[in-house]
């Protein structure tokens, strides 16, 4: 579910599996820690409403499989 807050912003709610995807993602990568759990979230929500890529300077979505990171600071003109 998806709720159109502006013409351009949309919230997207968290699905009755979305913990239980978060514990699977936690085991896909190990070395997750507590500093990226809001990372992890961020991406299971992402693969729950079929979002594949993510515009952040942040290097540490590289790690999430399936996932295209661009990099705002980097492909900068």
């Amino acid at each position: 579910m998806s709720v159109a807050v502006d013409t351009n912003i949309l919230l997207y709610a968290v699905k009755e599996t979305h913990l239980a995807d978060l514990e699977e993602l936690a085991h896909e990568i190990p070395e997750i820690s507590a500093n990226d759990v809001h990372d992890a979230y961020t991406v299971v929500l992402m693969r729950e409403h079929n979002i594949r890529t993510i515009l952040t300077a942040d290097k540490g979505f590289r790690r999430f499989k399936n996932l295209e990171v661009v990099d705002p600071v980097r492909n900068s003109a």
